[in-house]
């Protein structure tokens, strides 16, 4: 079978952000390492789908007690995804237990790691038992109240002839469609960010192909901060909109010459030499991996692939 390319949100908003960075980690398809932020993230998706795993008709919570026992269902759920073996389309892969351990320079940047997500598991719950409680009231009983508060669907392949991805959880709400994106980094942004905004109607777009129903709202939940925040999806020009954006990607992206693709200085996450963003910006979670070759260049060397 021919390959087919496929594009994603992150690669369109990533050449958005800066060509070269796409050239490097799409075109020549250089590896990064994993980050610690990296695995925290998938680490946070993982319970969260876990969670909604739960068997509500044979555990131990009920309406006189789920304010604290989900918080207590959620912090098992923590422990068990953290340290079973998984396995990754089909390989296996280590615990995130272990992946943290491999990346964290000592015992105080692991443990950190571990408090941060179960803080925004924590602030999660904090938004979840809110919603469940407004189900609980027209619920005839617990199991049905919960089976009305899970997603309908929860990490949503798209699996389109051009677009590809995963949205993260469609719920239903008063016959309305939500599509959430759960966030994890530092970084806070409202809905109207026009990174985040674009991802939002690229997964409108897939979902409508893939259920022919065109959602009506975007969800993006902040875990560190426990704040969600909503985005109203154009209905009319949305399809449209996003069939011409994943076109002209392709064919902006169709060259694999680094001359067509320039680095973009002001892009908030450069740390080469050339950057024009704050310093502050270049330590920690932000750094990019491929500074090194964008420094080589300013230098005048030609660009020495690790």
């Amino acid at each position: 079978m021919a390959y087919v390319r496929k594009v994603s949100a992150s690669q369109i908003n990533m050449y958005t952000g800066c060509n070269r960075l796409y050239y490097y980690k799409y075109i020549l398809k250089l590896k990064e390492p994993s980050t610690v932020a990296l695995i925290c993230g998938s680490f946070f998706h993982s319970i969260h789908e876990r969670f909604f795993e739960l068997n509500p008709r044979d555990c131990n919570i009920n309406f006189r007690n789920y304010t604290t026992e989900f918080y207590n269902y959620a912090n098992k759920v923590f422990d068990e995804v953290l340290n079973e073996d998984r396995t990754s389309f089909g390989k296996p892969v280590p615990s995130y237990s272990k992946q943290l351990q491999t990346v964290c320079d000592d015992d105080f940047t692991y443990i950190k790691a571990l408090t941060d997500v179960k803080k925004s598991v924590k602030n999660w719950m904090a938004l979840y038992i809110m919603q469940f409680q407004a189900y609980a009231e027209n619920a005839k009983g617990f199991a049905q109240a919960f089976y009305m508060s899970c997603p309908v669907r929860n990490e949503m392949e798209i699996k389109h002839p051009k677009f590809t991805g995963f949205i993260d959880s469609v719920i239903k709400k008063d016959s309305l469609t939500i599509l959430r994106d759960l966030k994890t980094s530092k970084i806070f942004r409202s809905a109207h960010d026009d990174s985040y905004e674009r991802q939002l109607n690229l997964y409108c777009y897939g979902y409508h192909y893939m259920t022919d129903e065109i959602a009506d709202f975007g969800s993006l939940f902040y875990a560190k901060y426990g704040i969600e925040a909503l985005y109203k999806f154009d209905k009319k020009n949305i399809i449209d909109d996003m069939e011409i954006l994943i076109d002209s990607f392709y064919d902006l992206t169709e060259s694999k010459s680094i001359d067509t693709y320039p680095c973009n200085y002001n892009y908030m996450f450069c740390t080469c030499k050339a950057s024009k963003h704050p310093e502050g910006f270049k330590d920690g979670a932000f750094r990019c991996y491929y500074d090194k070759y964008c420094n080589q260049e300013i230098d005048g060397y030609d660009i020495v692939y690790d």
